[in-house]
């Protein structure tokens, strides 16, 4: 049976792929449909192999993407998968959640998230720059470092590697980007009409 921490760490770091082939179209030419659809299909199965080993992950998933939704980010949502999403987690949820075993972990780590969330959203709106990969470097180092002495003990240990994943992988994304991509040449008119050209028909005089 595969450990919950590294499905976490997968999971975390897929969604990050996906979410910037939606968000930055210079990073969706890198991928063909098949692949992406293939990435669906593995957040999905993360997702319910996490909540069945954790109750907290799917709850947690769900209302802070609900909530990040309707107060922080209203374009958080912006795929059919995305929604698609929300549906499965909600069912997930009615599967596994028991009230009688919610602990202050899952309120902590909400309440984390959504401060984390709403301040990342105000300081870093922009797809990736130079601040933004120092800052979530410097965040995976510290969960990495305190998670096993302090964060596990305050706040759902999944969750945290979940982010280690999303954060890794959107470092990993940010410097390839920001160093690596070859940017893409705009097509100016003249070779749209050279490539299509158009039959013109002469006045008639």
């Amino acid at each position: 049976m595969i450990p919950n921490g590294i499905v976490s760490v997968t999971a975390g770091a897929i969604l990050k792929v996906y979410d910037d082939i939606i968000d930055v179209p210079i990073y969706r030419s890198n991928f063909s449909d098949s692949t992406i659809e293939t990435l669906k299909c593995l957040l999905i199965a993360s997702m319910t192999y996490m909540a069945m080993n954790n109750m907290n992950v799917p709850f947690i998933v769900f209302i802070f993407m609900a909530v990040d939704q309707l107060f922080i980010d209203d374009k958080l949502l912006n795929t059919n998968f995305y929604n698609s999403g929300m549906v499965v987690t909600f069912i997930l949820v009615l599967i596994t959640f028991k009230p009688s075993d919610a602990s202050h972990k899952l309120f902590f780590t909400l309440i984390i998230a959504f401060v984390g969330g709403f301040f990342e959203h105000t300081l870093f709106p922009e797809d990736y720059s130079v601040k933004k990969i120092l800052i979530r470097v410097l965040a995976v180092i510290f969960f990495l470092t305190f998670n096993d002495m302090i964060l596990q003990h305050i706040v759902d240990s999944d969750m945290v590697l979940l982010t280690v994943g999303y954060f890794t992988m959107s470092a990993i994304n940010m410097i390839y980007l920001k160093y690596f991509q070859k940017p893409v040449k705009p097509v100016s008119p003249v070779q749209i009409k050279q490539v299509n050209p158009v039959n013109q028909v002469n006045p008639v005089t």
